[in-house]
């Protein structure tokens, strides 16, 4: 079948599950143009997707919600080049995008720490939220390393200050993880305290949700 028909069978497949009012939410993050197709439906359209990175890769340049989505579910990690994944990581334009693309495609690829090392001096918060975002994937499937552990660490409360309030919740969720290894609990105990006394309203909201996790999932 040629790209273009396979193509329009998945544009097809969304718009028979289009929502109006899950779309209508979504316009906030700053698409041109979405289903409202819900994640938990999207992943059963997938199913019926055959691993194609071709398709993935097209799907992904139409810069639509659902198909990006898609994209970054149907693209075979072996097809996925370095240079491709720099690419897709700075096309990510929205934390719903960035975060899917950490979670669906990035964690599974064999270059994954290299990926969270190449974006941990990062300054853009979507390469942030990523950065922070595939490094908890690597800490929950216990493959992160010390050293980008203290290296991530380290850098949190700055970048927690200066980045956008988009990247926040990548940076709490990284926190978290790290607070579960016990060698790193006091510390991580000792970037709440810094952040509850700083005036900045994103670094007290940040404090409090690593330490409500601290406190009642430890």
């Amino acid at each position: 079948m040629e790209l273009r028909e396979r193509v329009r069978k998945v544009k097809e497949m969304l718009r028979l599950s289009m929502d109006g009012s899950t779309a209508a939410r979504l316009r906030h993050l700053g698409y041109k143009l979405t289903f409202g197709v819900t994640y938990p439906r999207l992943r059963e359209l997938t199913a019926e997707i055959e691993p194609d990175a071709e398709l993935a890769e097209n799907l992904w340049g139409l810069r639509q919600r659902e198909t990006m989505l898609i994209a970054t579910i149907i693209m075979p990690t072996e097809c996925f080049t370095r240079e491709v994944a720099d690419k897709w990581v700075s096309e990510a334009f929205n934390e719903e995008i960035a975060e899917y693309l950490s979670r669906n495609l990035l964690i599974r690829l064999d270059y994954a720490e290299d990926i969270v090392k190449n974006l941990a001096d990062a300054t853009e918060w979507q390469k942030m939220l990523i950065g922070y975002s595939l490094h908890s994937r690597l800490l929950m499937k216990d493959i992160a390393n010390d050293e980008m552990i203290d290296r991530y660490l380290s850098k949190s409360v700055d970048d927690i200050h200066k980045t956008d309030k988009r990247a926040l919740s990548a940076i709490a969720f990284f926190l978290k993880q790290v607070a579960r290894r016990e060698s790193y609990l006091d510390r991580v105990k000792s970037i709440v305290v810094q952040l509850k006394a700083s005036e900045s309203i994103q670094a007290k909201w940040v404090a409090e949700e690593v330490n409500t996790y601290i406190e009642y999932s430890l």
